[in-house]
């Protein structure tokens, strides 16, 4: 199986990936000045915050999340709350509007994420050991380290009894594939 080079490949036809990809990530002072100017009407700022700190949604989804299946719902989800994140920044406060907009983005990545885990949905402790393992299995993957169930428990933190558990849980079949393929 072919290794994907997950910097470069999402929406690589895409105008706005284009112009997020070469934009300039903004200072503090900058991401403020564009944040009141977005607050009073400018649409040209509002689309500038988002194509300059567009990276950090990417960023988020590529270090938390990375789940192909949803990748389009996740960064929807991501942009929504940039967007959030844009119209509840206080600028008077001495905050940096890339640590304000992560926290909103990765609140509305997890929801989707949660929302699309399994149609089963599961106690909250076996949801929070199958994020964890999802999020080792992602570190083996970008340290190029094998994906043993030592390695998952090792980096997860989750118990070998949990592992065995959410091993053996039932795994549901998407409703996209056609009938008969596996």
């Amino acid at each position: 199986m072919e290794k994907t080079n997950y910097k470069n490949s999402y929406f690589k036809n895409d105008t706005l990936y284009k112009k997020i990809k070469y934009a300039k990530i903004p200072t503090k002072e900058e991401n403020k000045r564009l944040v009141q100017r977005a607050k009073y009407g400018d649409e040209f700022a509002k689309e500038e915050l988002i194509i300059r700190n567009g990276k950090l949604v990417y960023s988020i989804y590529i270090n938390k999340f990375k789940n192909e299946e949803i990748k389009e719902d996740l960064l929807q989800e991501g942009f929504y709350g940039l967007m959030m994140a844009i119209n509840n920044f206080d600028e008077t406060k001495d905050s940096a509007f890339s640590s304000y907009a992560y926290v909103w983005i990765t609140k509305y990545m997890s929801k989707c994420n949660m929302q699309n885990l399994d149609t089963i949905h599961y106690p909250e402790h076996i949801t929070e050991d199958l994020i964890k393992m999802n999020r080792a299995k992602a570190e083996l993957e970008k340290k190029g380290l094998p994906l043993t169930s030592k390695n998952i428990i090792n980096i997860s933190g989750i118990s070998q009894k949990s592992y065995n558990k959410i091993c053996n849980l039932k795994k549901t079949t998407s409703l996209n594939k056609q009938f008969g393929e596996e």
